[in-house]
């Protein structure tokens, strides 16, 4: 397992829909990532980057993603989101099966179950296929938080397929509904 780059991330729901900017250094760099709700920017140390560089292609995925996970369990209920109960698993927790429709998020294929103990709103652990894959991957939630009364995973644990640890992803210092320039998740600075 690697040291990954510390990320400061802020995100808002407007009306053009979920926004997001992420700031983080990766060695010596500072690199920037943003979608402002109707197109994607990255900059690395300053200068701006464009289709070919992975930290904008990445742009899409990331910001998705950062809307996602601290979004859970409401995320589930979203339009195009199709939950199908599938039982209970040999540990005694609830399965919940996880497809979208089509259009919906980046890749149409992608198949997700949700476990959740007996009595807890947040599911335990996930299991997914993203774009086609054939093996489960598995996410851990745990540190569950609360700011302002609303709750969230302070660390997510991810592993492979083979079951190898790939990564932990921790949140902490969140800060709700603060007075936020539009401009910051803007684009139009980098062009």
């Amino acid at each position: 397992m690697r040291r990954s780059r510390s990320r400061y991330v802020t995100i808002a729901r407007t009306d053009a829909g979920e926004i997001s900017r992420i700031d983080g250094w990766e060695g010596g760099d500072f690199i920037q990532q943003g979608w402002d709700g109707v197109e994607q920017w990255a900059t690395l140390n300053g200068e701006p980057l464009g289709v070919g560089y992975k930290d904008y292609d990445q742009v899409p995925y990331v910001s998705g993603d950062v809307q996602y996970w601290i979004s859970l369990p409401y995320k589930l209920r979203d339009n195009g989101v199709n939950l199908h109960d599938r039982g209970m698993d040999d540990e005694g927790r609830y399965v919940v099966g996880v497809t979208f429709g089509e259009g919906i998020g980046l890749h149409d294929e992608d198949t997700w179950k949700y476990r959740f103990e007996p009595g807890r709103s947040w599911p335990i652990q996930v299991a997914y296929m993203e774009e086609g894959d054939v093996d489960w991957s598995r996410l851990r939630f745990e540190d569950i938080r609360s700011a302002d009364g609303y709750i969230f995973v302070g660390r997510r644990v991810h592993y492979n397929a083979e079951g190898a640890l790939t990564k932990v992803l921790y949140t902490h210092d969140l800060e709700l509904n603060p007075s936020l320039d539009p401009a910051l998740f803007s684009a139009a600075e980098w062009r």
